[in-house]
């Protein structure tokens, strides 16, 4: 079962400029840090995540990370690195829908304040 409430499939935004294998390092690096979060956050109260309590926050330098690639395609194309980050924070948002959408766990879209959330539905894993 994919996200409950998702996008239809053709409206799952792609990220342009950057390559397959790119983008392919970085749904692995935001996979780890989801099962990461899985795994460690307990508090019912903060059970919910977004993007940027992934690689936001005390995480937020991306360098050396593969998320670096987004930020120096936008800085780049921008020149203004305030700018640039929040472009490249977009582009990271669409790729962790993506995938949590192709996880074999079952995710929840919820509201996180001005952002969208996301909670694992913990249970049994329907996608295969």
């Amino acid at each position: 079962m994919p996200i409950t409430n998702p996008l239809p499939v053709g409206k799952v935004k792609g990220v342009s400029g950057i390559s397959v294998e790119q983008e392919s390092m970085i749904k692995a690096f935001l996979q780890g840090a989801v099962y990461c979060w899985n795994k460690n956050v307990t508090d019912k109260k903060i059970i919910v995540f977004a993007a940027h309590d992934l690689v936001g926050g005390v995480n937020k330098d991306w360098e050396k990370t593969p998320l670096r690639i987004l930020f120096d395609k936008h800085m780049k194309r921008l020149g203004d690195a305030k700018k640039a980050e929040k472009a490249a924070g977009k582009d990271l948002g669409w790729i962790l829908y993506a995938v949590l959408n192709e996880d074999m766990r079952d995710y929840e879209k919820c509201s996180k304040g001005l952002v969208t959330g996301y909670r694992w539905v913990i249970g049994e894993m329907t996608k295969r």
